[in-house]
């Protein structure tokens, strides 16, 4: 499989959206071998240019950047089984490739 990267987007850094982040990397290193993935984090609020250029409308929004097509998923993820299926709509394209 070829190395996922995942983007993280969030409006400010509080509370809620650290604890987001932090579920969503818990369940990638749970689900996924260490070293096949990667996980940024943008802050729309410091960088509203990415916000623009990637048509984020929602925050937070994970997006699948590679292995294309792109897939994106939008919700709270603090919670672990959320976190763990936003994990599995983003990949489930390519784990089930043959």
């Amino acid at each position: 499989m070829t190395k996922l990267v995942f983007k993280i987007y969030i409006a400010g850094l509080n509370t809620r959206n650290k604890e987001s982040v932090a579920s969503f990397r818990k369940a990638c290193a749970t689900a996924l071998p260490a070293g096949s993935y990667q996980i940024d984090v943008v802050d729309i609020v410091r960088y509203p240019g990415e916000a623009e250029a990637n048509k984020i409308l929602a925050t937070p929004t994970i997006a699948r950047e590679k292995p294309a097509p792109q897939r994106r998923t939008i919700g709270d993820f603090i919670e672990s089984s959320r976190a763990t299926m936003a994990l599995n709509f983003l990949i489930e394209d390519v784990t089930n490739q043959t």
